[in-house]
Formats: structure tokens, sequence, C-alpha cells
């Protein structure tokens, strides 16, 4: 937002409230009290232990199999290197 707009900017959000019970939407500071707990809920959740955390090059050598095998995930069924599989001809 531009310096020049924010007072203009904070005198319309000051109004908003009043202007919303004009409308008929009584609840709406209610509202945006609920908004504002959840956005920051996360802020109230305990961090997890950065501890736990440990590096790669610190794990195994089984460990570091374990986790490459779950990053690659598999390819759903579909073999790509079987040796029935034929390969498609460029069009």
């Amino acid at each position: 937002m531009r310096k020049r707009d924010q007072t203009r900017f904070l005198a319309a959000l000051e109004e908003l409230p009043k202007k919303m019970l004009l409308l008929g939407h009584t609840n709406y500071l209610d509202t945006c009290y609920a908004l504002w707990d959840n956005l920051h809920q996360d802020e109230k959740r305990e961090v997890f232990d950065c501890d736990a955390v440990v590096p790669l090059d610190k794990l195994s050598k089984k460990a570091r199999r374990e986790y490459h095998a779950k990053q690659r995930g598999s390819w759903y069924g579909s073999q790509p290197n079987h040796p029935n599989r034929t390969e498609q001809e460029d069009l």
C-alpha cells in the first residue's frame, strides 16, 4: 500500500463495522474475530522438537536408502524397464 493512501485506508477500516451493521450483518465483528483466531491458531500450537531432525549424511546407509525410496515414490503399477515392454516409435 502506498504511504499516501494509508490514512484513507485506515479510516475506511474504522467505518467498515458500522457499515456492515447498517447492511444487516450483525455478527460481522464476531466473524472477523473467529477468522483471526483461525489464522493464528498455528502460532498457539507447540513447535516440533528441532533436535529430532537428523541430516541425511548423519543417517545410517540403511536409513538413507529407506528415505530415498520413500522420496522416489512408485511407478503406479507400470514397469518402465520390463523386458516385454515395447518402445514407442517416434511419430
